[in-house]
């Protein structure tokens, strides 16, 4: 036996039935679409190709079910206005970059084209001059002062005036005050030992022994304590003091290992 539904029941259902197929078509599309957002936004930088717009983002992001952070609150402007002083360079500058102060020694050369310089002054007018500049080294050098102390004989009075030489810095010493100085400065704040000090000395001609800088160092300290005394008791009338430890090998401690030794340089205000 066999039974047919009414025409209106078929109807129904044929469209439930078109209805069903386009929305799983639109499902279909759907997945589709939120796979290739969520390669945009979670993907390899090789699989990015678009950017999305922020609030476009919020929304899938949304709907994606992902938490979003609250956004940071936004601090308010402050609009600072100032002057600053225009940087004014003590020193001459040139196109090659090259800068230095007016106290600088110049060593200041000439260049005369010899067929000019061979024209009298009178059949010749300087146009133009053109500078340009070179950095020179002078190697530091020694020399030897020679003083000459005479002595007279006064024939009406008939005595003999001797001129006395002039004092040392250091008693019974051949060193000037100047490589006293140089060599303090050149040891303890250019840091060059005393062994190459000897050698550039040598190199200039002059014999001399190494012990001689030794005991020449040590002497010329002596004379420095009183400075460093003062300097010691007016930091500790300021209102502050620190130290600094500054760690340095001195001593063989054992065979192949150096004893562990401290600086502790004081300073003040």
């Amino acid at each position: 036996m066999r039974y047919f539904l009414p025409l209106n029941t078929a109807l129904r259902i044929t469209e439930l039935e078109q209805t069903n197929a386009q929305l799983s078509a639109q499902v279909v599309a759907l997945k589709h679409q939120v796979e290739w957002f969520k390669r945009q936004l979670f993907g390899q930088k090789s699989e990015k190709q678009l950017a999305i717009d922020p609030a476009v983002q919020g929304n899938l992001l949304t709907a994606l079910g992902v938490i979003q952070p609250p956004a940071p609150p936004v601090a308010a402007l402050q609009n600072i206005s100032y002057q600053r002083r225009k940087k004014v360079r003590d020193a001459a500058v040139n196109d090659t970059g090259l800068r230095f102060g007016a106290d600088v020694t110049r060593d200041v050369v000439t260049i005369v084209d010899p067929a000019i310089a061979a024209v009298p002054e009178n059949r010749r007018v300087l146009i133009s001059e053109r500078i340009a500049y070179r950095l020179a080294q002078r190697p530091g050098s020694y020399g030897i002062i020679e003083f000459r102390h005479q002595t007279w004989k006064l024939i009406e009075e008939q005595r003999i005036v001797s001129t006395p030489a002039p004092a040392t810095v250091l008693e019974r010493c051949v060193a000037d005050v100047s490589l006293l100085s140089g060599m303090l400065v050149d040891k303890f704040c250019y840091h060059l030992p005393l062994y190459r000090q000897h050698q550039r000395i040598a190199q200039c001609g002059i014999q001399l022994s190494r012990t001689s800088l030794t005991n020449w160092t040590g002497r010329s300290i002596d004379l420095l304590r009183p400075i460093a005394a003062a300097q010691h008791a007016h930091i500790l009338t300021g209102s502050v003091v620190a130290m600094d430890e500054t760690p340095i090998k001195a001593g063989r401690e054992k065979q192949g290992k150096m004893r562990q030794a401290y600086l502790w340089p004081i300073y003040g205000e």
